[in-house]
Order: structure tokens, then C-alpha cells, then sequence
């Protein structure tokens, strides 16, 4: 099925609450609030909810509701409905994008809670499926010497997973490039040999997505 996230808001109004926290399962990480979206590489993802069964009994709650906001709350449609006792809703997303999700819950007055025309994001998750793009440039600024520039794409960068390694004449194997690691950057280090030096560099970006690139002086 995919991803699996836990919603713990109010969904009940004055009537019933939940715990005021998100959960991510499936290892992809952990939000203690709504508003710290949760990122991930999965378009299809279920969304576990708990509720007081008590106060949905007092209630006569008859079904919970599903709203998703891909346009951060301006408007909001109804994605799932669901019974009670179900205890899950099931989404697809229609691309990336960052969406918004809140439940109401019709009770047995036919009446949505909280009230019809008030939605309060209870979990944000933003689908990303692109790989982030480096963009390497390697050149020679003077003898034995070159000059490494790096720029990293993606907008959910992670540029604390940022890898450079260098192969150069005299060295053994691939060695690591020590840098800072942000999205722009560059450094510079000898070669004593001369010769042809190859790079290669890597990183993540929050959804797990891996971006790769290559460059050799000429």
C-alpha cells in the first residue's frame, strides 16, 4: 500500500479529542506538529486516526471525513468517508505537491464537526519523487592545482547527506573532498601528479530520493 502515517488531532470538536501529535510509521521519520510536514517519496499512503470511542458514541457519530488542501488550506475538497469504526483512511495523491489534510466527523444530527466551514490541518505531507540535480563543474586554476564547484537542485534538499570524493593520479582509490556541506559551494586542493582528476558527488533530499553527479578535468 505504500506509506502508512498516524493523525492525531481534534477531530470532534468540543465533542471528542485526540493527542495534539503526528506520527510517520514505515521508518521514514518522525513530526511532533502539523506544522512541520512530513516528506516523503510515496505517492499512496495510508492515514491511521484515533478517536475517543466513547464520544463517538455520545455523538451517534455516523461517519468521518476526509478533507485534502493542495493549495496550503485556501480551499478544501473531501477525499474519503469513511465509518468510524474503519479507523483508516486510504489517499492518492495526483502528483507531488504539498497537501493538507483534515477530518470532520458527521454526527447523528446529520451535522459536521467542527463545524462545516472550519478546517484546521491535523497532518501535512509534502509527495516528492524528484531526484535532486548536481551540478558539478572541475577546472584547472593553475599548474597542479584545480578548482571544484558544486550546485545542488531540489527543494526539500537535505545538504547534511552531501558526499564528495575525488580520483586523481598518486592517490588510492576514490578519497573524500572535505567541504561544508550546503547547496553552493566550492573548493580547491593540489595535484601534485598532474594528470586527469575525475569527481563524483552525491545527495539526498528529505524524502529519501538520491541525486548523483560526475565531472573530470580536461
Amino acid at each position: 500500500m505504500g506509506s502508512e502515517f498516524l493523525l492525531k488531532r481534534p477531530v470532534m470538536g468540543r465533542f471528542a479529542q485526540t493527542c495534539l501529535s503526528l506520527c510517520l510509521l514505515a521508518g521514514l521519520g518522525t513530526s511532533a506538529f502539523a506544522a512541520n510536514p512530513i516528506v516523503t517519496a510515496k505517492n499512496r499512503f495510508r492515514i491511521p486516526f484515533k478517536v475517543d470511542p466513547a464520544a463517538l458514541q455520545r455523538m451517534n457519530a455516523q461517519e468521518l471525513r476526509l478533507y485534502v488542501s493542495s493549495d496550503q488550506g485556501s480551499t478544501w475538497n473531501m477525499a474519503q468517508t469513511i465509518s468510524p469504526e474503519i479507523g483508516k483512511f486510504e489517499y492518492q495523491s495526483p502528483g507531488d505537491g504539498e497537501f493538507w489534510f483534515s477530518v470532520k466527523t458527521l454526527d447523528g444530527d446529520n451535522q459536521l464537526q467542527p463545524n462545516g466551514r472550519v478546517f484546521e490541518p491535523g497532518l501535512m505531507v509534502i509527495v516528492d519523487t524528484r531526484e535532486p540535480r548536481v551540478d558539478l563543474s572541475l577546472q584547472e586554476i593553475s599548474q597542479g592545482k584545480v578548482q571544484l564547484s558544486w550546485h545542488l537542485h531540489d527543494q526539500n534538499l537535505d545538504p547534511s547527506t552531501l558526499k564528495l570524493e575525488y580520483s586523481q593520479p598518486g592517490a588510492s582509490g576514490w578519497q573524500t573532498v572535505s567541504v561544508a556541506p550546503r547547496a553552493t559551494g566550492q573548493t580547491t586542493w593540489s595535484v601534485p601528479q598532474g594528470g586527469i582528476v575525475a569527481v563524483r558527488g552525491s545527495v539526498l533530499d528529505r524524502a529519501g530520493n538520491s541525486g548523483r553527479g560526475t565531472v573530470q578535468s580536461t
